[in-house]
């Protein structure tokens, strides 16, 4: 983290460089450490300006922009009995008084622009030197707000993600010797997520097993666990209609590695619409990305939580199921003569 936050500060934040206001954008897939490298550069930093405001987790506040923006306001000015009594006067204010102060300021967790206008994070609401990061899931948000930097945050090495797992799981920098090789295992799977690596470490701390940690990496890779599943799951669930989350499940149960091309063709026909601005928007959010190939890519923790979402529509009876893409269950679900009704719309089968 301490090398982020100094590439961060130095390439992005400029601190002591240009005079202008500018507002830099941090996104990423969920769990992958903006929050912490938001929260680092503004302990580290905040002495560099008047006054600082940190927004945390504006995603989950859209039915609260007055108590925001009154935090933003009592922050900068430090007057704690500030009120506004409406979205709009809240705008207005924001605008109107903190224009000449130099700041710094953290909205967090942003999925949606008009949260941008509301809190009037724009050049002219700060004063000159003003600093403004932005953290989110989705890069359109940024697109849209015209930010003058994006960052684009990125997973950790084997080297971090196994001194991270091992501070967790042990209390170390490293592993203990018995355990080496399982910890490496468990950092592939967590695939350099820092959300991931202290939710295994810490679910591996009381155990001293190396059975069970086979066993609970044999667990972890069939069923995803929850707290990782759930932050993982909010980008899905922010999709804004059922195409986008369906073509999001078809990817990641049949699709991971195959051509764009190849891709698009197969569920344009099983659709009436063209899924080109569905995979648009599923890279936008980080849910997917394009390979060198053009093949379509996805970290296997998003993949995992895809196909979750599909095996908790039935954890139990398969041909209740979506989406099959064993092949052996999708065989056994064919061959069952006592299935009448099948709720699946794509499986897959392979023949030899």
């Amino acid at each position: 983290m301490t090398f982020r936050v100094q590439e961060f500060s130095t390439e992005y934040l400029d601190v002591g460089g240009s005079p202008d206001v500018q507002i830099i954008g941090i996104w990423g897939m969920g769990g992958i450490g903006k929050t912490t490298l938001a929260r680092a550069v503004c302990s580290n930093y905040q002495q560099s300006f008047s006054c600082q405001c940190y927004l945390e987790d504006v995603r989950s506040k859209k039915k609260k922009m007055v108590s925001l923006q009154e935090q933003l306001l009592r922050d900068i000015l430090k007057q704690p009995d500030i009120k506004v009594s409406s979205v709009a006067e809240g705008t207005k204010e924001i605008k109107k008084r903190l224009g000449s102060m130099k700041v710094l300021v953290v909205v967090d967790d942003i999925d949606d622009a008009d949260q941008l206008d509301e809190l009037a994070i724009e050049h002219e609401s700060f004063g000159p030197g003003s600093r403004i990061i932005i953290t989110t899931r989705d890069e359109h948000v940024l697109n849209i707000q015209k930010v003058d930097k994006k960052y684009k945050a990125q997973a950790m090495t084997e080297k971090e993600g196994l001194k991270l797992l091992s501070w967790y799981a042990f209390g170390n920098d490293y592993p203990n010797k018995e355990y080496n090789e399982l910890a490496r295992d468990m950092v592939d799977y967590c695939g350099g997520l820092p959300l991931a690596l202290k939710v295994v470490g810490r679910l591996l701390a009381t155990k001293k097993s190396k059975t069970i940690w086979e066993s609970t990496l044999d667990k972890l890779r069939n069923i995803p666990d929850g707290k990782i599943h759930e932050m993982l799951k909010l980008s899905y669930d922010g999709l804004l209609d059922d195409h986008v989350k369906g073509v999001f499940l078809d990817i990641s149960c049949f699709f991971i590695g195959l051509g764009i091309g190849f891709v698009t063709s197969i569920l344009d026909s099983c659709s009436r619409f063209s899924v080109e601005a569905e995979i648009t928007t599923l890279c936008d959010r980080c849910l997917l990305y394009i390979g060198e190939k053009r093949e379509l890519r996805m970290h296997d923790l998003i993949r995992d939580m895809g196909r979750e979402i599909v095996r908790a529509e039935s954890p139990v009876e398969l041909e209740k199921r979506s989406r099959l893409w064993h092949s052996e269950d999708a065989k056994s679900v064919l061959r069952n003569e006592s299935v009448s009704t099948f709720a699946i719309k794509r499986c897959y089968v392979k023949y030899m």
